[in-house]
């Protein structure tokens, strides 16, 4: 893997550096003097108010004059759910001692990521190239122009003063050292996000993928799930991609794969037994010690996850994921206006986990006669605690398995399992719940759309729409202002104008709705938001889309690779592809080839942190259909096809006449007919669900037969 690699496959994090600089009117050099954090919105800031260290918030317009004082200037960054920001605040942060030193010889400045992910990205890219690592709490000092000189993670108390003292006693002595050094590394974040189109451009077949996932599979692990690692991420860009390319190659190993590592998550303890919802992530290789915070942007991608693989293989545990994560939102991160918090933290008064952990003592009072049954079915083992000694709750075995095995009659089961709960209920009612940020973050209320989507295609649920169409509407109603759409709503109000990932979040939301509803209201909303990315966010020498709108502060920055969640310009590129072919608009369709040319060769270099886009070349290098459903029971035959999983089909449905391109003069108000149709060619129509999806069949069937050749959009475009 090359080096410039290195630094795109930490695109989430790694973008540009903005100029910070501090004003020395007298009244701007007194509130530098005490810590104004009280008065701010963020959850991770107020979590900070109290410290002796003289925070400032995080804001461009305070600090564009000179600092006269040429103090050296802290950027401290976390958020609310972080174990180890909470850690550093109450070793390093609340000490005198640090506090007086940080208020004497540096500006301190308190940044929430989630608030402000572009301030973020500059120094996670600093600290990557400093270190090679990254992570939270992340802390950067800086020149008085901003320029980081030094940039790590968690510190220790001493550390943290060892560290100031030298720094700054280099910076007494030899200022000019440290402003080459600065300049190096103001440079290398430039060169990160230096994009150039290739000269030529290779052309797109599916034996590129197929030798790149071949490559891959030497990093997949086949005992426990998910990819070789110490610590296990669900990452579903990734699992996505995996399942798009299993079932369009029909390859057996990765369905292996898929299974295992969905069945191996599903009764791992980075599932939350309790109450539903994943954790972050596990410590451990196995699944089984959970990071116990919850992240709004995990559950959402979750659950769209667990629904389409429901949909190719209908496990029970695999519902039970859907709802039980569903109903996990709605009770504990839902918003009484509409919209979704951000996250859960891993810590309540007692500790990390503490409110989902128990001891012997309390699972013996919950298990009561049946101790030996109660520890087989959560997976507890006395002789491995998860810490100290404290024990999580998992489900082994999907219930309807264990009860055979252990030959429970179902009244029984039902019995215990409803004492088992109450006892459980009377625990931790004592216990008080970890703090939850109510931050409404667009991007991830998006996510959370478009799995509510598709849940409800893959079980019926007209209220899963329901509420993804509420979301929708709160969306663009409370952070939709003079067509600027906003990144947050805290205390009932719109905050910090959106980001890439907002806009194409947001837009790829409303298209899955149109798809889902056949309402031409979300589709003209997923057109308006992608122009106005065209329109905000492109670049001249490159086709991709910067992260901010405007304001660049050292360089354009581009995400472009997929780590949590997709990276925003492999979003807006699959919207625009489904949005050319619906409205037939060739721009849209133009600028996505380029854009896929353009980042084929990091595909190639590293396709797992480019996940999202290859499922787009998917779309190119195979062959691609579509279904069309018109007529007055329109919604009603696409319930039943959504209900099926396809990996490269564009579907559209209308129970009124429209003038779009497939639907054009295809009305009928005395019955419903299904278009079958291959790369813009449609075959002669079906008027029943069942003999259409028998023709796709066939169809698909023809395509994977040994010697017929599999047209895709780009021989189509190149004829």
């Amino acid at each position: 893997m090359n080096k410039k690699h290195l630094y795109r496959c930490h695109q989430l994090y790694a973008c540009c550096l903005f100029i910070l600089s501090i004003s020395c009117n007298s009244n701007k050099k007194s509130l530098l003097k005490q810590n104004n954090l009280a008065s701010q919105t963020s959850s991770y800031l107020l979590q900070h108010t109290q410290n002796p260290v003289n925070w400032q918030p995080w804001d461009q317009k305070l600090y564009q004059e000179e600092n006269h004082t040429n103090k050296l200037v802290i950027v401290s960054i976390g958020y609310s759910s972080c174990h180890w920001c909470h850690v550093m605040e109450k070793e390093t942060f609340e000490d005198k001692s640090v506090a007086d030193l940080m208020n004497e010889k540096f500006v301190s400045i308190k940044v929430d990521r989630e608030e402000n992910p572009d301030v973020d990205k500059v120094y996670m890219t600093a600290v990557q190239l400093l270190t090679g690592g990254g992570g939270w709490p992340l802390n950067a000092i800086c020149l008085p122009n901003g320029k980081p000189i030094y940039a790590g993670t968690y510190h220790t108390k001493k550390q943290w003063m060892e560290i100031l003292e030298k720094i700054q006693k280099r910076y007494e002595s030899d200022p000019k050292q440290l402003s080459e050094l600065a300049e190096k590394i103001a440079e290398g974040i430039q060169s990160v996000n230096i994009i150039v189109p290739p000269e030529e451009t290779k052309p797109f077949n599916n034996s590129f993928l197929v030798d790149l996932v071949e490559d891959w599979k030497q990093n997949l692990d086949f005992d426990y799930g998910g990819e070789i690692q110490d610590q296990k991420f669900i990452n579903p860009v990734k699992l996505d991609f995996l399942r798009v390319f299993k079932t369009t190659t029909e390859d057996s190993l990765l369905e292996k794969h898929l299974d295992l590592t969905l069945d191996k998550i599903s009764s791992g303890g980075i599932y939350d037994a309790l109450e539903g919802g994943f954790f972050r992530y596990s410590v451990d290789p196995y699944w089984n010690v959970p990071h116990f915070e919850k992240m709004l942007y995990d559950n959402a991608q979750n659950i769209g996850m667990f629904a389409d693989a429901y949909k190719e293989n209908p496990k029970p545990i695999y519902k039970n994921i859907v709802y039980e994560t569903i109903s996990f939102l709605k009770n504990r991160m839902s918003a009484d206006n509409a919209g979704f918090f951000a996250a859960i933290d891993a810590d309540n008064s007692s500790g990390e986990g503490r409110y989902y952990t128990f001891n012997k003592n309390e699972i013996e009072t919950i298990a009561e006669d049946d101790l030996q049954l109660f520890l087989d079915y959560y997976g507890i083992d006395f002789e491995k605690p998860i810490m100290e000694d404290l024990y999580n709750l998992k489900k082994i075995y999907p219930e309807s398995q264990f009860t055979v095995n252990k030959k429970i009659t179902e009244k029984r089961w039902k019995k215990l399992k409803e004492l088992w709960e109450y006892n459980i209920k009377q625990i931790i009612s004592k216990r008080d719940f970890p703090l939850v940020d109510s931050k409404i973050i667009t991007s991830w209320n998006a996510l959370t759309l478009l799995g509510l989507n598709k849940a409800s295609q893959a079980f019926g649920e007209e209220k899963w729409l329901s509420e993804a169409e509420k979301t929708f509407s709160f969306l663009v109603e409370n952070l939709f202002k003079n067509d600027i759409l906003y990144h947050t709503y805290q205390n009932n109000m719109p905050k910090v104008v959106g980001f890439l990932e907002d806009y194409a979040l947001l837009s790829a939301a409303a298209l899955e709705l149109y798809k889902s509803t056949g309402e031409k209201y979300y589709l003209d909303w997923s057109e308006k938001i992608s122009d106005i990315i065209i329109d905000k966010f492109q670049v001249k020498e490159n086709s991709f889309f910067t992260y901010k709108m405007k304001n660049p502060l050292l360089s354009k920055v581009f995400d472009l690779n997929d780590v949590t969640i997709p990276s925003s310009n492999a979003v807006i590129a699959h919207t625009l592809f489904d949005l050319g072919q619906l409205l037939g608009r060739e721009d849209y369709l133009n600028r996505v080839q380029s854009m896929l040319e353009t980042i084929q060769s990091d595909i190639e270099n590293g396709i797992s942190y480019y996940s999202h886009w290859a499922s787009l070349y998917v779309k190119y290098a195979y062959t691609r259909y579509e279904i069309i459903v018109i007529g007055p029971k329109a919604r009603e035959f696409s319930r039943e096809i959504q209900k099926e999983y396809f990996t490269n089909i564009l579907f559209q449905q209308s129970s009124v006449p429209s003038e779009l391109p497939f639907l054009k003069d295809r009305y009928s108000e005395n019955e419903t007919l299904i278009y079958i149709c291959k790369n813009n060619v449609c075959f002669a129509p079906e008027d029943s669900v069942e003999a259409a999806l028998s023709k796709l069949r066939s169809f698909e069937l023809q395509d994977k037969t040994p010697g017929s050749r599999n047209i895709s959009i780009y021989d189509k475009n190149l004829n």
